[in-house]
């Protein structure tokens, strides 16, 4: 049964009744039945046309330069519509048509995987969870067999091609409601803009139509802004499609501003990045770390990164001439957030640093708002803190924990206690860090930004912990055998999976309070969250085997926390089909980490029970005090309650069903059991088509 379109859109339960199903009856409105599955098929039967046409012309090029340049054309000519199509899927990096052409015959290029990314940590995983436990694996599928290529590879999302329509700007009361959103939630974290200049710009251009044809700063200023509103404001809706519309038009115009070569070139270039990495659901990486690099460039040609900038270009902004008594600290504001997008993309991709923390001169940003700035005189008692200097502080940690860990090659010469001491002292740094929350002051917040997460605590404890994840994950520093004995005080199998299990905890809150941003950088942070965990979980298990007196995880919280990365990656990945693979991925290491883990506590279970009956163990009652310490494993009177057959059979039918499905039932129950009968991410994206696609 195939669900109607408002139902799809609402993700709501379809009856499919005819000619209009109960719930657009029930609320008056159209019913239109498209099937999706249908639509996909006619797109592959598209591409495979498109490559029918390639191969017949591609021998013709073996027989001369003169054949090349016939074949060209004709592909071209030929393949117009598409090419015209795909040429829009990546709208962010602008092309011309002779970079077009030239990347029709020049060979794709590698990757380069730096070690913070993530590949190397998930073969590391996978070695963890299966090396141990093939007697209970099933048979590898292909995704199985290519862990690492499912995620660092997803597919591209098909082009969204806005209509005629959508290429007019919405009406003043949609753009208001859109700026709104915009100062709401990105500025917080993200004040590039002088907010009082930009009214006055919105202003003018509904005033005299002209001045956004005219001025193609303001213009694209002016759709940069209502394409991140969009985004903040539209997170919930099932297509994108506006928010992309909206876009394009501000991408139409990147070209004319890129070539000023002044503040209004880098205010482009950073609205472009803060939109491909937190706002859009394409994996956008590797433009985004082209793109960065160019603003990185033209950065150190207006000295922003200097305490006195010599450059006279940073006078005049994206939305035109702003007070001289905020031009300096607009300068400062800007650089930071460069600082901030460059930080996200290089530690997440693992490229090196640029510029260095030790190139920085120029100071932190004032914690006053716009509005304060703009009357100092008037203005309250100045803020200790702000969003967007905690955003700041805790960015400087990362890269410190990036260079250490990651792209020093002197750290790694380094004694194990000497490194040791050096990670205690960034995780002091950053326990201060935490400790600074409060004084953010979230509660003055205006009431929009209640669906925003960088004024949620839990976003920020989530950072916190994902930053201590980072710490001790394996890296070049610290390798993975070095993690497999504590170190004096400091197990750190055990730091990763507290910290595993503590982050996926946060976003979860986060996810119920509506306040989650769908994006890949979003879907990366907690896929890596979840692979930690998964990992964590293995070794320790298999350090049990061998060191009864060891820490091992809790079964029933393992299980917990699995079900609850799951859930939060599958509410991000049904808005985004191509990086379902996670969630496959995810799906059959976790599998493999909870029979290992559950085969370890059966073994205490049954030695228990035996040294209950021919009399005291010290082994045994040293475990099982352990495990009332942990005040939670179920050990062994609790792992009673289960049945070994239960489990395995439990286990067996996830592998075969592929991810979550045989869960869905006993969720969804225990939601509506608490008294959450209102609808909620996780429980409306399990739809019926997603069941019959993994089924």
């Amino acid at each position: 049964m195939v669900a109607c379109e408002e139902c799809y859109r609402r993700k709501t339960r379809c009856d499919g009744a005819q000619p209009r199903c109960g719930s657009c009856a029930r609320r008056g409105v159209r019913c239109v039945t498209s099937n999706h599955r249908l639509i996909r098929q006619r797109r592959l039967q598209d591409l495979e046309r498109r490559l029918q046409s390639l191969e017949k012309t591609g021998p013709s090029a073996l027989h001369g330069s003169g054949d090349l340049e016939q074949s060209l054309v004709s592909r071209r000519e030929s393949s117009g519509k598409q090419d015209a199509e795909l040429s829009q899927q990546s709208p962010i990096a602008p092309t011309t048509a002779s970079s077009a052409a030239e990347s029709e015959t020049r060979p794709s290029r590698g990757r380069y995987l730096g070690a913070s990314i993530g590949v190397g940590f998930v073969d590391m995983v996978e070695q963890a969870v299966l090396g141990s436990a093939e007697a209970t694996t099933p048979e590898p599928t292909p995704t199985f067999e290519h862990v690492s290529d499912a995620y660092r590879k997803p597919l591209a999302s098909s082009p969204v091609v806005p209509s005629s329509s959508q290429l007019r700007i919405p009406s003043k009361e949609v753009a208001l409601r859109l700026v709104a959103a915009y100062f709401a939630h990105w500025h917080v974290t993200f004040p590039l803009l002088f907010r009082p200049s930009f009214q006055e710009l919105v202003d003018q251009i509904y005033a005299r139509s002209d001045s956004y044809r005219e001025d193609a700063s303001r213009a694209f200023v002016f759709d940069a802004v209502l394409a991140l509103g969009s985004a903040a404001c539209n997170r919930f809706e099932w297509s994108p499609k506006d928010t992309e519309a909206h876009f394009t038009r501000a991408m139409s115009r990147l070209e004319t501003i890129l070539e000023y070569r002044d503040l209004r070139s880098m205010q482009a270039y950073l609205l472009c990045c803060q939109y491909g990495i937190h706002a859009s659901m394409r994996d956008t990486g590797e433009e985004m770390w082209e793109l960065l690099g160019k603003a990185g460039r033209l950065c150190m040609e207006l000295d922003l990164h200097q305490a006195m900038p010599r450059s006279v270009r940073g006078d005049v902004h994206l939305t035109g001439e702003i007070p001289v008594a905020i031009r300096q600290e607009m300068r400062v504001r800007c650089f930071w957030c460069y600082y901030s997008l460059e930080r996200i993309v290089s530690v997440t991709l693992g490229r090196p640093l640029v510029p260095s923390d030790d190139d920085i001169a120029t100071r932190l940003p004032l914690t006053q708002d716009d509005e304060q700035l703009q009357k100092p005189q008037e203005s309250q008692q100045r803020p200790l803190l702000s969003p967007f200097v905690q955003h700041i502080q805790i960015r400087r940690i990362l890269s410190k924990a990036h260079r250490f860990l990651n792209t020093s090659a002197s750290s790694r010469s380094l004694p194990l206690a000497e490194k040791q001491v050096i990670r205690r002292g960034l995780l002091g740094e950053l326990e201060a860090w935490k400790n600074q929350i409060p004084q953010l002051g979230l509660e003055r917040v205006e009431w929009w930004s209640s669906l925003s997460s960088f004024t949620s605590k839990s976003w920020y404890e989530a950072i916190y912990h994902n930053t201590v994840l980072f710490l001790y994950r394996p890296s070049p520093t610290f390798p993975y055998g070095s993690l497999e004995r504590p170190l004096d005080d400091e197990d750190g199998l055990r730091a990763m999976w507290e910290s595993s299990r503590a982050a996926i905890a946060k976003y979860k809150v986060v996810l119920q309070a509506r306040r989650l941003n769908y994006s890949w950088i979003c879907l990366y942070t907690i896929f890596m969250a979840g692979l930690a965990n998964l990992y964590s979980i293995a070794r320790l298990a298999q350090r049990c085997s061998s060191d009864t007196t060891s820490f091992l995880p809790p079964f029933i919280e393992a299980i917990n926390d699995i079900r609850d990365c799951s859930n939060i990656m599958i509410a991000i990945c049904e808005r985004w089909d191509d990086v379902r693979s996670s969630c496959q991925v995810y799906s059959r290491l976790s599998n493999s980490a909870v029979a290992e883990l559950y085969k370890v506590h059966m073994q205490y279970a049954r030695k228990a029970a035996g040294s209950s009956k021919t009399g005291p163990d010290a082994n045994g009652e040293q475990r099982e005090a352990s495990c009332r310490d942990q005040d939670d494993a179920p050990w062994p009177q609790q792992m009673a309650l289960f049945d070994a057959a239960d489990i395995v059979d439990m286990t067996g039918q996830v592998g075969n069903i592929d991810d979550f499905q045989v869960l869905f039932q006993d969720m969804r129950a225990n939601i509506y059991s608490e008294g959450n009968n209102d609808a909620n991410e996780v429980t409306m994206g399990f739809g019926r088509e997603w069941f019959e696609e993994v089924g």
